[in-house]
């Protein structure tokens, strides 16, 4: 179960802030269950631009609230998220375009209580803008994780995503 409430402000034409307030309970098979809240602020900036084609950096702080619910074990984490990606279309109209985007997921203290707590995600997708203010993608994400430090990254999440896009806002 996800909620999360957010907000942003455009400071100018290249540069966005961001910030919300995510809750999320994970059930996990064979292992205790979780519930976080998680505030975070992040900076969208939407540079170089080469028309047609849009570069966008997210850089992104997560402050992790963690509770395994069996035994109420607390754990206090930071994270940073670090998103580059763009839109490159792919007729003159602009109208149908190709959207990639690479994330990398980095913690920061707290003890090792979340399951595949570093990840490492690749998007790809298609979008169609159907007029000036909606949008529709779908996309396709590759999620690699691991559970500590010291193991491999491994491959564990294909995921498929359908996407209405409203002035920006996801429906």
């Amino acid at each position: 179960m996800v909620a999360r409430p957010s907000v942003f402000y455009h400071l100018n034409p290249i540069v966005e802030l961001r910030g919300g307030l995510g809750f999320f309970y994970t059930i996990v098979e064979n292992s205790r269950n979780q519930l976080e809240q998680r505030p975070w602020q992040g900076v969208r900036i939407h540079w170089p631009t080469f028309r047609p084609i849009g570069i966008k950096h997210y850089l992104k702080l997560e402050e992790r609230l963690l509770w395994e619910t069996e035994v109420w074990d607390f754990d206090l984490a930071l994270r940073f998220r670090y998103k580059l990606g763009g839109r490159i279309p792919f007729n003159e109209s602009r109208k149908f375009y190709l959207s990639q985007f690479g994330e990398a997921f980095v913690n920061f203290g707290g003890e090792d209580v979340e399951l595949l707590r570093d990840r490492m995600r690749g998007y790809f997708g298609l979008g169609h803008k159907l007029n000036d203010t909606w949008t529709v993608e779908l996309e396709f994400m590759l999620q690699r994780s691991r559970s500590n430090e010291i193991e491999d990254f491994d491959v564990n999440g294909h995921i498929f995503k359908l996407k209405l896009v409203k002035d920006g806002w996801v429906w």
